[in-house]
């Protein structure tokens, strides 16, 4: 196939007269491009700086903070297999769930810069920078996936459509130093070599790098089990309906995701710890699976070569398979359908659980939920009709399997996404591939309009509408975000000079209570060590802070701290930890509440912030 032709461009031809072709013509439709670019790119700088505080050193939200503890512990002791973060949950450490890639991209960024900045400098500035870059990386693998269902034209308004979704633009603003835009690419990368798979079914190689891309997209994140169902699913499907032709390369697609799976494992954890059964990360669970899925397709193989199958055949093959692979699992590994949270304390649920954003739902119940819908998924409510209309209108064409497969992944994440909104980045991305194509069939239709402004108006209005109506509508019905981020009068850079004091409070390590969502930040910016963290896995620390801010006497509030060795505890009286401390007290009298109205028991002692400091903490030492 050569340059810039697709499937659909070489059947583009064949469609009905009435339906003239756009390949090579992409220069009509250049200034339409070009103004809703213009568009896209200044939302896109509204958003980058409207929302980051990076130029004064501080990234956004809490994981980055995080990210880089972890980091900067590995550079210093080169422990690959230490994931416990010793100074979170204090004094006993907290194990983390994350996975070692995205470290490796951000150590390989500071190592780079170290030379003319130092290693933790380097490091700080290419956090700020790593999410763009790595959304430049996704747009281009998006315009390289699609390349077997889309000409060059297509592919352009493909990169427009992406740039168009809020979703993913508010993660990849600069000083998100995170991994969710790693996690966009891996997804691409995956997707698009799925899409070659499916189009050309006897290429064991590229078979073979499908399924460890999938392996790899899974090492990043659990959410990456969804696009392992929805890839088994569409090969599966198309295995039924076609038959031996493609049994050979869905053999190598389990190798590839086996030998990824086992890579992470072994690159994850130490010899002692290959058989441990984790759910929330890469474990020998998720290679049960990969094994199972080789088992299934090797058998079918065999059962192949003995005696032809029929369609009946193969479906008898693949109930009994799902069947037995189900009951394999469930016997070794039951809580594997518990989900990825399966472990997860549920008293963490009030504490932390309810309160982070991305997991909360997108159903539209009121003015508000609907406006969100909008923003996250109001694509949806016309690239599906849509899409079931186009699978009918190619059934027949080589491009169809490539449809279908875009449709099983969106199947697969949307209900998904209604329900938590974590996934709605994965929906958006597969979703401008559809809405290029419809835009792409609205520009070609606009050619039989014969008024020129009229078509003017027709194509403008068509790619304003499908590309920002929905976020448009969306900001307008939506209210006001709740903020995330800390009041002005919370930021911690008001109170890390009198932290980090080498004559004061920085003379020595200190255990701090501070609310959670502090944590991160404080263990990046200080010496200290930090009881509380946002993160699932440090259940005792959590707990311990949630149960002394809401403590409903004072004794209560006094054994917990000595219990954990406290030195300092500290929370700012604008910030939520007073208002979710009295929440979780039932309106009671909460420690919190007592200290901020000034009744301090006897064993604190307040600490003065520095004159003319404009800050609403209060700091209290541990009387001892």
């Amino acid at each position: 196939m050569s340059a810039g032709t697709s499937l659909d461009a070489r059947t583009e031809v064949q469609e009905p007269q009435g339906e003239p072709s756009a390949k090579g013509d992409w220069r009509r439709f250049a200034p339409y491009l070009l103004a809703v670019g213009l568009v896209v790119l200044v939302h896109s700088a509204i958003v980058v700086f409207e929302r980051t505080p990076a130029l004064d050193g501080q990234l956004y939200g809490t994981d980055g903070y995080m990210r880089l503890v972890q980091v900067i512990q590995l550079y210093e002791s080169g422990d690959f297999f230490d994931h416990t973060i010793a100074r979170s949950n204090a004094p006993y450490g907290t194990l983390m769930h994350w996975t070692r890639p995205m470290d490796a991209v951000l150590l390989a960024g500071g190592w780079m810069l170290s030379p003319w900045l130092g290693f933790q400098e380097g490091l700080f500035w290419w956090a700020v920078f790593v999410s763009p870059l790595l959304h430049l990386a996704m747009v281009i693998a998006l315009v390289w996936a699609v390349a077997p269902l889309f000409d060059q034209w297509r592919r352009g308004l493909l990169i427009l459509a992406l740039l168009a979704q809020p979703p993913l633009l508010s993660l990849a603003t600069v000083g998100h130093a995170d991994h969710h835009m790693l996690i966009g690419l891996a997804f691409v990368i995956a997707v698009g070599l799925h899409l070659r798979v499916l189009l050309t079914p006897g290429n064991a190689r590229l078979a073979f790098a499908a399924g460890a891309a999938l392996g790899f997209a899974l090492w990043l994140t659990m959410e990456g089990l969804v696009l392992l169902t929805a890839s088994f699913a569409a090969l599966t499907a198309l295995w039924l309906f076609q038959g031996a032709g493609r049994t050979a390369a869905n053999i190598w697609h389990a190798l590839g995701l086996s030998a990824m799976v086992a890579l992470a494992i072994v690159t994850e954890r130490p010899p002692a710890e290959y058989l441990a059964d984790e759910y929330d990360r890469i474990s020998v669970v998720h290679l049960a699976i990969a094994l199972l899925a080789l088992g299934f397709w090797g058998a079918v193989s065999l059962l192949e070569r003995l005696t032809a199958q029929g369609p009946g055949g193969r479906s008898a093959a693949a109930g009994l398979g799902a069947l037995v692979a189900g009951c394999l699992l469930y016997l070794i590994y039951p809580k594997f359908f518990g989900g990825p949270e399966v472990d997860v304390d549920p008293r963490m649920g009030p504490v932390i659980m309810d309160l982070i954003n991305e997991l909360r739902p997108l159903v539209p119940v009121d003015r508000k939920s609907l406006g969100e819908f909008l923003l996250y998924l109001g694509p949806a409510l016309v690239t599906v009709p849509f899409l079931a209309w186009l699978l009918y209108r190619k059934r027949g064409s080589p491009a169809w399997e490539g449809w279908f497969y875009v449709a099983v992944c969106i199947a697969a994440f949307l209900p998904l996404a209604i329900a938590m909104r974590r996934f709605a980045p994965f929906t958006g991305v597969l979703m401008t591939i559809v809405l290029a194509e419809m835009l792409a069939l609205i520009l070609i239709q606009s050619e039989n309009l014969k008024i020129l402004p009229l078509r003017v108006m027709v194509r403008s209005g068509a790619m304003v509408a499908l590309l920002l109506g929905s976020t448009g509508l969306g900001t307008l019905l939506a209210e006001p975000a709740e903020a995330t981020e800390w009041a002005p009068s919370c930021a911690l850079s008001h109170v890390v000079d009198l932290l980090n004091d080498p004559d004061g409070l920085g003379r020595r390590p200190l255990i701090l209570l501070a609310h959670f969502n502090h944590g991160p930040e404080l263990l990046y910016r200080t010496g200290h060590a930090v009881v509380a963290s946002p993160y699932h896995r440090n259940v005792a620390g959590n707990l311990d802070s949630d149960a002394i801010f809401a403590a409903p006497d004072d004794g209560l509030a006094r054994r917990l701290v000595e219990q954990r060795g406290i030195d300092l505890i500290l929370f700012c009286s604008q910030g939520p930890a007073v208002l979710q401390a009295t929440l979780r007290s039932g309106g009671g009298s909460t420690f919190a509440d007592r200290l901020v109205q000034g009744r301090v028991p006897p064993w604190l002692r307040r600490i003065d912030l520095p004159t003319g400091s404009n800050s609403d903490f209060r700091i209290f030492r541990v009387v001892r």
